[in-house]
């Protein structure tokens, strides 16, 4: 058992990271960022490049990876998104340019690394620290340790400052909040950066504990999505929740089916939430004006 919630809490903390930046583009601006996943990826390599490749300490390459998965989210805004929503493109075009960026970026990662599994880990392989009867290792402490940091930094920044009220405002009501005097444009700067960069980490993390491809973008994508719609769009402490739960379903299905079942639970707690929550656990439901 003990073992079982180290292993959801490890799961779960790349989820919400994923499900995190995911909600906030969406929230935000109403389309699927589909390059999300892209961007994930992005850190990954860029952690692995500066790492392997130019020999650069381990904390170092990864401050690296995320900076670079947030110039990217910054570049997808500035080169592609932003044309698109002068010309009041709508959901359906964005989401379009998302996919044509995630196949770019991730045959742009494959063409300067190759399709092989890569790994950043040099060091040798241990038995872990004890907790209770569960082990975790060095790599996994990380991943929760950071995880929990980076989303009660995101939550507070919402809450509290000024950017973070005009990002929720502009989930709220986007024409409102640009009659308030919210810059859009550079809003949605700020957003692709911020959700960018906690994908980067996420990419970042995951390197540290298994091996890293070009194609793993897309599961962990799907998985921070379905964090998303369960734990309600646009709430941190919602895709914590959803994450939680999808992590915990998963991990449990190990015990009772063959370990490629786990992404097919997932779904089935997605299929439930949207049955019984439609809003998610943590969303509110949009009620219609009545003039």
């Amino acid at each position: 058992m003990e073992q079982l919630l180290v292993n959801t809490a490890v799961a779960a903390s790349i989820y919400c990271l994923v499900a995190v930046g995911f909600g906030l583009v969406y929230s935000g601006f109403r389309f699927f960022h589909f390059a999300h996943g892209a961007l994930y990826v992005a850190g990954a390599y860029a952690c692995y490049a500066a790492r392997i490749g130019a020999g650069l300490p381990l904390w170092c390459s990864a401050l690296l990876g995320i900076g670079v998965s947030a110039i990217l989210g910054a570049a997808c805004d500035l080169l592609v998104y932003r044309h698109l929503r002068k010309r009041r493109a709508g959901a359906t075009a964005l989401f379009v340019a998302s996919m044509g960026l995630y196949a770019v970026i991730q045959n742009a990662i494959a063409m300067i690394f190759g399709d092989t599994n890569r790994t950043i880990r040099t060091w040798s392989v241990v038995e872990g620290h004890r907790i209770g009867d569960a082990r975790i290792s060095t790599a996994e402490l990380c991943i929760v340790g950071v995880a929990v940091v980076l989303i009660a930094t995101t939550a507070a920044v919402l809450r509290y400052t000024k950017a973070g009220i005009a990002l929720r405002a502009l989930s709220a009501d986007a024409d409102l909040s640009r009659c308030a005097g919210v810059d859009l444009d550079r809003s949605a700067v700020l957003v692709l950066v911020v959700a960018s960069g906690l994908a980067g980490c996420a990419g970042v993390l995951i390197a540290l504990d298994t091996d890293i491809t070009p194609q793993m973008g897309f599961w962990g994508l799907l998985m921070g999505v379905v964090a998303t719609i369960v734990g309600g769009i646009g709430r941190p402490a919602g895709a914590l929740l959803g994450a939680v739960l999808i992590a915990a379903a998963q991990q449990i299905s190990i015990w009772y089916l063959p370990s490629q079942w786990k992404d097919a639970v997932a779904f089935g707690v997605l299929f439930l939430a949207l049955v019984l929550r439609p809003h998610g656990l943590m969303g509110q439901p949009i009620r219609k004006a009545t003039v």
